[in-house]
């Protein structure tokens, strides 16, 4: 889900941002044990809130980033492809991209640190990054320079933490803090500069 103040902070003009914006229950996960998202349904969303700054955050960005899995959740939505902007399927496996895709969506097997160089070379500066698996792999790397997470009011006890696995500490510095009337709460944080790690983050799944 998106940010309300979704413009990007300053950074080097050379260098691929990543900007974070995902759903979590109270107990951080994005997704339930078997992969499901249906219960972000459960949330009855008011129009009062608009789209909670999700059409700013994609003007935002040249780019959306995200792992092969977050793809086909999207691409089993029983709604038309939802992303005009290009879309970067990151994987190690075969990903499958039908003809009205493919002018808008395609598949590269990068780490996030080589996504940093091939990205910008192509004019790429910033992306929305997307997944969780991905959006590890960008923060160890240290290219997220800023995460909104919307948190959603139900505990679901188990299932696909978001945070698990990242391996390091990252300092992240309060922006702002958003309660809506459906229940929802979106908290945006800048992420400390400097935060990468000492060892390469892997390759896509």
């Amino acid at each position: 889900m998106p940010s309300t103040s979704p413009s990007p902070t300053s950074g080097k003009n050379d260098t691929l941002r990543a900007t974070v914006y995902l759903a979590v229950s109270v107990d951080g996960y994005i997704a339930d044990a078997d992969g499901g998202v249906g219960w972000l349904d459960d949330v009855e969303h008011d129009e009062a809130d608009g789209d909670m700054g999700y059409s700013a955050l994609i003007e935002s960005v040249d780019a959306i980033v995200m792992g092969r899995k977050s793809y086909e959740t999207v691409r089993g939505f029983d709604v038309p492809w939802p992303y005009e902007i290009p879309v970067i399927v990151v994987s190690t496996s075969t990903v499958d991209i039908p003809d009205e895709l493919a002018a808008s969506v395609r598949h590269l097997n990068h780490s996030a640190e080589e996504l940093a160089t091939v990205l910008p070379s192509q004019g790429i500066m910033r992306v929305y990054v997307d997944g969780g698996d991905t959006v590890r792999r960008f923060l160890r790397a240290g290219l997220v320079d800023r995460m909104t997470l919307t948190q959603i009011p139900v505990l679901l006890g188990t299932g696909i933490s978001l945070f698990e696995g990242l391996g390091q500490k990252i300092p992240l510095t309060f922006e702002s803090s958003t309660p809506y009337s459906s229940g929802l709460v979106q908290t945006t944080y800048t992420v400390s500069a400097g935060a990468a790690p000492s060892t390469p983050t892997g390759r896509p799944k």
